[in-house]
């Protein structure tokens, strides 16, 4: 009985690790898109218009930027609103109740 004890432990661990490294694969690959849609997004978006601050006793005037325009500042709402939903949708979808026989037949 010890030695069955023993593979059917190995045999679970082994099946676990593996559902579990898939999982993990899966998050990061997700993680690693929202990351690259959200750089794109920051990158591109129009800013506004620079304005021109002087420092006190010097002549050198510095420009500044004060953040996205009104416009920019919608879409990038918008933008994290979608892939949040889309997120959400992603994992609603996604399987997770084990019943420990076709885990990995998707």
């Amino acid at each position: 009985q010890l030695t069955l004890c023993t593979f059917l432990l190995a045999f679970f661990t082994s099946q676990a690790y593996t559902y579990w490294r898939s999982v993990y694969f899966t998050t990061r690959a997700i993680q690693g898109r929202i990351n690259d849609v959200c750089m794109l997004l920051t990158i591109s978006a129009k800013r506004e218009e620079e304005t021109a601050v002087s420092n006190n006793n010097t002549s050198n005037k510095q420009a500044t930027t004060t953040g996205y325009s009104q416009e920019a500042r919608e879409l990038v709402g918008t933008c994290t609103r979608l892939m949040r939903l889309s997120h959400t949708f992603f994992w609603a979808s996604t399987p997770t109740i084990s019943n420990g026989v076709g885990d990995g037949d998707h």
